[in-house]
């Protein structure tokens, strides 16, 4: 079985690298808008054709699109439009928030379609052979491509999901809200230190070494709430006032508020601890909309 590759980024690079490592594939053309990225990917994947142009692709079994969300309904269309693919080929692009329905031009034209999405961050610089090893990816798409990919991904050792194209959106929202916002969180976090006079570099490795210890909890609980510590688990409201004055920035008092809010349900507090609480948070979002 051969493959071709729409995108030279991280999850691109990624995944061709896994298949050729695990002999699942051949890798042929490498598309990237700049050939010289192109180049540089084929380079350390050492495989494929480098290309820059969708018309020069050549016949391939599958075809993985790993380019940015905005940009995959145009090259299903110029790929449809210009007949570049035969009937029978598997299209799969790997967007999390997007439904295979995205490629239904090349659905027209006999293509088998696809959207599988890994639920993970990929390295930046190191491409790992076992990248997918136990690795969540979510499936959908018609059945002659899931009949296809799910062999192979079985084989990298992932473990597929079934996702309905509607949900897509939600499961997206929770993949960001998870991976992207952590590195929010731990960016804020960092600065906060730094402000109370900790060194930059160490305070990076405390933040490191605090939200790796949470996660490890997190991953023994029987639920993610009841890994929950800290002065709002406790109803400690002089504490969380004490934070609230300490902060000098409003989107950070905004950001603390919100989401000591989402996080006020998760705790055991009697309902008039969480009334209090609430109040208190709540009148923290207000300064913030009307004050510096």
């Amino acid at each position: 079985m051969n493959f071709s590759l729409i995108g030279a980024g991280r999850l691109g690079k990624s995944l061709a690298f896994s298949l050729l490592h695990d002999d699942l594939g051949e890798l042929r053309d490498l598309c990237n808008t700049t050939l010289a990225s192109a180049h540089t990917a084929t380079k350390r994947l050492g495989a494929g054709r480098p290309i820059s142009s969708l018309t020069k692709l050549k016949d391939t079994d599958i075809l993985w699109i790993t380019v940015p969300d905005e940009h995959i309904a145009a090259i299903a269309n110029t790929l449809a439009e210009q007949h570049i693919l035969k009937p029978g080929t598997v299209v799969v692009h790997c967007s999390g928030v997007l439904s295979s329905a995205v490629l239904n031009p090349l659905t027209q034209l006999g293509c088998h379609t696809a959207s599988l999405h890994p639920f993970k961050a990929f390295s930046l610089n190191q491409l790992d052979p076992n990248a997918f090893q136990g690795c969540y990816c979510a499936l959908e798409g018609a059945p002659n491509a899931i009949n296809t990919l799910s062999p192979l991904f079985k084989q990298l050792g992932a473990v597929l999901i079934t996702i309905e194209p509607e949900k897509k959106a939600v499961y997206h929202a929770a993949a960001v809200i998870a991976s992207n916002y952590l590195v929010t969180m731990a960016a804020i976090s960092t600065k906060l230190l730094v402000e109370a006079g900790i060194d930059a570099a160490v305070a990076k490795r405390m933040i490191h070494q605090i939200m790796q210890s949470n996660l490890n909890n997190i991953e023994q609980a029987i639920t993610p709430e009841s890994a929950l510590t800290g002065p709002i688990a406790r109803g400690d409201t002089h504490t969380i006032k004490r934070h609230i004055k300490a902060l000098n920035e409003a989107s950070i008092r905004q950001l603390y508020a919100t989401a000591a809010l989402a996080t006020l349900p998760l705790t055991q507090l009697e309902a008039a601890q969480q009334q209090e609480m609430r109040k208190l948070l709540r009148a923290c979002q207000e300064i913030n909309v009307t004050g510096p």
